[in-house]
């Protein structure tokens, strides 16, 4: 979901954001990236992410993309580091905070991906996914109607996550 809305932002805005030559490249870049993820060959997305990151190093969405990419991965260092200039970058990218959550929580520091991810609901309160990993988050640390609270809210924004 996070990155379908990415997408639709690159294709709806990208053509019309600017007519630079290096705006339109960085476009097409990011957009093949993301084909390249969806199609499950996450070697070449993440390829077309770098090479978006030539083109534009301070690219917001290269960096959220690579970085949500390489999380994925279990790359968490990297990953850190793109998503962390993201949010830097953009401190109300909502998907990129709940990225930074997930890198958090995969790195085991709970404290790092609750901050995360209470951001990014902050910022975006509908956000099924960090709802669904907040109610981890409390659960396991005993917390449970924070627990509840979040599932079920998870559960009513998408109840197939």
């Amino acid at each position: 979901m996070i990155l379908a809305n990415l997408l639709s932002r690159l294709f709806r805005h990208g053509a019309a954001r600017s007519a630079s030559a290096d705006r339109q490249a960085l476009d097409a870049v990011l957009q093949q990236g993301y084909r390249s993820q969806r199609a499950g060959d996450d070697s070449t997305a993440q390829q077309h992410y770098r090479r978006a990151l030539e083109i534009d190093p301070a690219s917001v969405d290269a960096h959220y993309l690579l970085g949500a990419l390489l999380g994925k991965r279990q790359q968490l260092q990297e990953a850190f580091i793109h998503l962390q200039q993201a949010v830097s970058a953009n401190p109300e990218f909502a998907d990129a905070h709940a990225a930074l959550g997930n890198v958090h929580l995969l790195q085991e520091n709970k404290q790092a991906a609750v901050a995360s991810y209470q951001r990014a609901l902050q910022l975006a309160p509908d956000n099924a996914a960090a709802h669904s990993n907040l109610g981890l988050i409390y659960q396991s640390s005993g917390k449970r109607e924070d627990a509840l609270r979040h599932f079920l809210r998870a559960y009513e924004l998408a109840p197939d996550l």
